[in-house]
């Protein structure tokens, strides 16, 4: 089936999809970042990834306390 996509982000088109196909899907998808990633280095891209409004979790993986637990205030702060 063809949605009429053209240049959109993944999140126009995750809302495309389920707004045409599949109104009654529902995901609970988690972004996940590297412990050892300042939030410096990705805050710039938190505000399309939370603006989505369907990212239900998110976590840190990788190495635990590469760096201390208090850098990444900034970034749970943004996604409550």
């Amino acid at each position: 089936m063809r949605l009429g996509i053209k240049t959109m982000s993944f999140f126009e088109v995750d809302k495309k999809v389920k707004d045409s196909v599949a109104k009654d899907l529902v995901l609970l998808p988690k972004v996940s970042f590297d412990w050892r990633t300042p939030f410096k280095k990705i805050e710039h891209c938190l505000d399309e990834i939370f603006s989505a409004g369907w990212i239900k979790a998110i976590d840190l993986s990788g190495p635990e306390l590469v760096l201390p637990v208090e850098e990444f205030v900034p970034l749970y702060s943004k996604a409550e």
